[in-house]
């Protein structure tokens, strides 16, 4: 095992506000009237405090001429990489296989 410095996942919503928003001068609240959510959705989404579903994968998609599949493997990758750093690291010692 290599000593790697511990990178925190990076939320799709970072990368929304980092990539999108802030690079075409966009403010939260008029991207949020764009795609016809409540402006603290999108809040929420930028601060790493919700989730995008498959619906608002679709908005973003149409509005900003990505797929939304992308954004819901942006989702399930930082799920996935957020359950295996706070996992427990004798998970694999528990876990027993199911004979059939």
């Amino acid at each position: 095992m290599t000593n790697q410095p511990f990178i925190p996942p990076i939320h799709p919503g970072e990368i929304l506000k980092e990539v999108f928003l802030d690079s075409m001068g966009v403010s939260q609240r008029a991207f949020a009237r764009s795609i016809d959510v409540p402006a603290n959705r999108v809040n929420e989404i930028v601060r790493g405090k919700r989730n995008i579903t498959g619906d608002t994968a679709i908005r973003f998609g149409l509005v900003l001429g990505t797929s939304p599949e992308m954004r819901l493997r942006l989702q399930a990758q930082y799920e996935l990489e957020k359950a295996r750093d706070e996992s427990d690291p004798d998970l694999g010692k528990k876990i027993k296989p199911v004979v059939v």
